[in-house]
């Protein structure tokens, strides 16, 4: 039987979050047997092709008239009611007045327990997807740890994006849950690179928010080292973040200026045609569930660079398709750079082929929907 299924985000089309906005065209492509829609907090973009209810929603007399019925018709809407301010009522009335059988929680912060408690109370099936902030950075808050907990005793199922979250959720509450993978569609084969050439000059890219988890500033300590020992390494860094004037004062402190370029945020869809005049990609987080960048380096052929936290490393194969150091000891990053260097690349595009089917759009959405059948 045809399922209505909600998509529940804090914001759609995010713009460091475009695989969540990919997931989604390519179920409502791929599925016609089931009918979707999302609802989010704010968008950033629009897809015909599928319905949106924005919790925001500037027509207030119609959300008014959706809270009297089901203050009239449903006496737990009632309580429920009383325990959310008035703000609170009108943000989730819109979504309470849908028919739905299954909400997919993509933020577990974006939902407050007493809605969830209300939804699970009326059978609507709740379907959890954990990433890293979630439950790699906001669990080690213990006021924010028991919060998740209590929302994911709910569930009807839970799926986190790597082994590593799916260890550490069962560590963390002894819940289970299956892994999917973040996929990405196939990249045009123009853009994936077929050789790796030495140069002089090594290019070398950087992808992601400047923010404290991804350890750019390692990264830029690492360079400099790396050119008191005679290596010529360019680095561009493509991203924006709260942390962009503190490592742009960090580049000058070190005296690298010459060798670091910050790019700012580049559409996707642009980035993608510039991997292949990189030498290598280096990803030097100290927290990362599962970097969405990292695969889209992987399948491009970039020779990787990845600290060894989170679940990077069921990407990135050491000595096969990159170099993994130890985040405990950052001077073995220098070495790490080199090291990648000198990877054999044709063993690296072979690996790479066999491995990156489970981190495609096609396998997320296979899975998914085997998942929705189960609820």
């Amino acid at each position: 039987m045809p399922k209505r299924i909600c998509h529940l985000l804090n914001v759609y089309g995010d713009k460091n979050q475009l695989f969540t906005s990919t997931l989604i065209k390519n179920l409502t492509k791929k599925d016609d047997k089931n009918d979707y829609f999302v609802y989010c907090h704010a968008y950033k973009q629009h897809l015909q092709h599928i319905n949106f209810i924005v919790s925001n929603y500037k027509n207030k007399l119609i959300v008014v008239l959706k809270f009297l019925v089901l203050y009239i018709q449903n006496s737990n809407f009632r309580s429920l009611s009383n325990k959310l301010t008035k703000r609170e009522n009108y943000k989730w009335t819109s979504l309470l007045y849908c028919k739905l059988d299954v909400l997919h929680i993509h933020h577990a912060h974006a939902i407050p327990i007493e809605v969830l408690k209300f939804l699970s109370a009326k059978k609507v099936k709740i379907v959890f997807t954990l990433r890293g902030k979630d439950l790699a950075v906001n669990t080690h808050d213990l006021c924010k740890r028991e919060e998740l907990k209590e929302k994911l005793v709910l569930a009807d199922t839970i799926h986190c994006i790597s082994d590593f979250l799916k260890d550490r959720l069962f560590s963390l509450y002894g819940l289970t849950s299956k892994v999917i993978y973040r996929g990405i569609e196939n990249p045009d084969a123009f853009n994936i690179k077929v050789s790796n050439e030495k140069e002089n000059e090594i290019k070398a890219i950087s992808v992601g928010r400047l923010v404290w988890e991804k350890g750019h500033v390692f990264l830029l300590e690492s360079i400099c080292r790396l050119k008191e020992r005679g290596y010529i390494i360019k680095l561009d860094i493509y991203g924006e973040g709260y942390l962009e004037t503190f490592l742009k004062f960090r580049v000058n402190q070190l005296g690298i200026e010459n060798l670091v370029s910050f790019k700012g945020y580049l559409d996707n869809s642009e980035l993608k045609t510039v991997y292949k005049t990189y030498n290598i990609a280096i990803q030097s987080s100290i927290s990362e569930a599962l970097s969405n960048g990292l695969i889209d380096f992987m399948v491009h052929n970039l020779p990787c660079v990845i600290s060894n936290v989170g679940g990077m490393s069921e990407i990135i194969t050491n000595e096969k398709n990159g170099i993994v150091f130890n985040v405990a000891k950052m001077e073995q990053l220098d070495e790490a750079i080199l090291k990648a260097l000198d990877l054999d690349f044709k063993e690296l595009m072979l690996h790479n082929n066999k491995v990156k089917g489970k981190f495609s759009v096609d396998t997320e959405v296979e899975e998914l929907l085997k998942l929705y059948k189960q609820v």
